[in-house]
């Protein structure tokens, strides 16, 4: 068991791929965590509880900038909601646990992460255009398909996994 600030811990030799984590990680510096956990550590198994509505937004089929980085590495569950009234002093939000299983074939390569999270973050930022249009505005070129026509929130994981693959030449050039 180690007791210390995650965003701080650095020792990566303390822990293993094997290791499984688990906790009530702090709701407002949430996703900073789970940015850090899937940036540098690999571990098998996470149970981990956080303030309902980010939970439901991290499970939901609705692509969002953190969710689309996360499940690519990980099986998210629901397991349990647990009430305010669980707790003293009493909170004024609701709480859900989750569980994080490491996919046997990861959507994308660890090795592409980097280049994978500046296309998230360039593509998140306009989210409310067309793929097109975001790719004409970045000069990122690109073979006009179906995906190309559709808004972000209208892509599901495995085409916006399939979109990042078809345009990594072309990010490599612009990002790296």
């Amino acid at each position: 068991m180690i007791n210390e600030d995650i965003l701080k811990f650095s020792k990566k030799n303390l822990l293993n791929n094997e290791s499984i984590i688990f906790g009530n990680l702090p709701y407002n510096i949430s996703s900073q965590i789970l940015v850090k956990i899937n940036n540098y550590y690999h571990f098998e198994m996470m149970i981990l509880m956080f303030q309902k509505e980010f939970a439901d937004r991290l499970i939901s089929e609705k692509l969002n900038n953190l969710n689309c980085l996360i499940k690519c590495f990980y099986n998210i569950k629901k397991k349990f909601n647990v009430s305010k009234n669980s707790f003293y002093p009493c909170p004024k939000i609701d709480s859900t646990v989750l569980t994080f299983n490491k996919k046997k074939t990861t959507l994308i390569n660890y090795s592409d992460l980097k280049l994978y999270s500046e296309f998230k973050s360039m593509i998140f930022v306009n989210k409310r255009k067309k793929i097109s249009t975001i790719l004409k505005k970045n000069n990122i070129k690109f073979i006009n398909n179906e995906i190309h026509q559709k808004r972000v929130d209208q892509l599901t994981l495995e085409n916006f996994v399939i979109l990042f693959k078809s345009l990594k030449p072309e990010l490599i050039n612009k990002f790296c």
